[in-house]
C-alpha cells in the first residue's frame, strides 16, 4: 500500500495559490506515495481560501514559500514536517550592501503604485513571466509588508518538534546574503535558483521535497496525526 501523504501549500507576499501550479505538476508526477494537495489562497488576489490543513491519517507535510512561513507562525496547525523556502527571518528585500532601507521604500511606493512595486518584485524573483489573478488586494499586501518590516524573527527562531528543512540560494536577489552565509543544521544553500524557485525551477524544487520524505520522514518513521 502507497504511504500518504498530505501536502499543505501557503504562497509568499505577492503571490497567490496558482504560485505552485508547476510545481503540483512535478510532484504528482510521483508514484511513490498516495498525494493530497491543500492549497491556501492568503487574499493578496482573488478570494482568500484557507481550509482544514491536516488529514488524519496522512503524514502533513507544510510547504511555505517566504512569507507563507511568517503566516504560518501567526495560524499554527498540526503538522509532521515543515519545507521552507527562502523563510525570511531578518527580511531585508535586499543585497546586504543597501540595507533595510528597500522594504520601507517598498512600503512607501505601494501606498501610491502597488503594481510597479510589485512587477518589480517578480523581476527579483525571477518570476517576470508571473501572472496573478483575481482582484488585487493593496490593503492586505500592505499590510504584510508592514508585518515584514516589524516582526521580530528571533521571537519565532525555535525548535520544532518534526523534522524541517530550509532552503535558500545564493543567487537569491530578495533575502539578505548574510540570512544564509553560515549554514546551520537543516538548511540546504543551492549555488544556483532565484526566490521563486519553486516557481521557477519546479523539477528541483519537486527533487528536494521527495528527497526530504525519504530521508526525514521515512527515516524517523512518523505516526500521522
Amino acid at each position: 500500500m502507497l504511504q500518504k501523504i498530505n501536502f499543505i501549500l501557503i504562497h509568499g507576499w505577492g503571490f497567490a495559490d496558482n504560485f505552485w501550479l508547476p510545481l503540483l505538476k512535478c510532484l504528482r508526477n510521483n508514484k511513490k506515495y498516495k498525494l493530497k494537495f491543500n492549497i491556501f489562497n492568503l487574499g493578496f488576489f482573488g478570494e482568500k481560501k484557507i481550509i482544514k490543513a491536516s488529514r488524519k491519517n496522512y503524514i502533513n507535510i507544510l510547504i511555505t514559500h517566504s512569507y507563507g512561513h511568517c503566516w504560518f507562525q501567526r495560524n499554527q496547525f498540526p503538522i509532521d514536517g515543515l519545507i521552507s523556502f527562502f523563510y525570511p527571518g531578518n527580511y531585508y528585500f535586499v543585497r546586504r550592501t543597501k540595507k533595510s532601507k528597500l522594504i520601507v521604500n517598498m512600503i512607501k511606493e505601494f501606498r501610491t503604485n502597488p503594481e510597479t512595486v510589485l512587477c518589480r518584485f517578480y523581476k527579483l524573483c525571477g518570476n517576470s513571466m508571473y501572472k496573478s489573478y483575481g482582484k488585487i488586494n493593496p490593503s492586505l499586501l500592505l499590510s504584510a509588508l508592514n508585518e515584514l518590516k516589524n516582526i521580530d524573527f528571533k521571537k519565532i527562531e525555535r525548535q520544532y518538534k518534526y523534522a524541517k528543512l530550509f532552503i535558500f540560494s545564493k543567487n537569491d536577489k530578495v533575502l539578505d546574503e548574510m540570512h544564509y552565509q553560515e549554514k546551520k543544521k537543516n538548511h540546504l544553500i543551492l549555488d544556483c535558483g532565484c526566490h521563486g524557485l519553486p516557481f521557477t525551477n519546479p523539477m528541483i524544487s519537486s527533487k528536494i521535497i521527495f528527497e526530504y520524505i525519504d530521508n526525514e520522514i521515512q527515516r524517523k518513521n512518523y505516526t500521522c496525526i
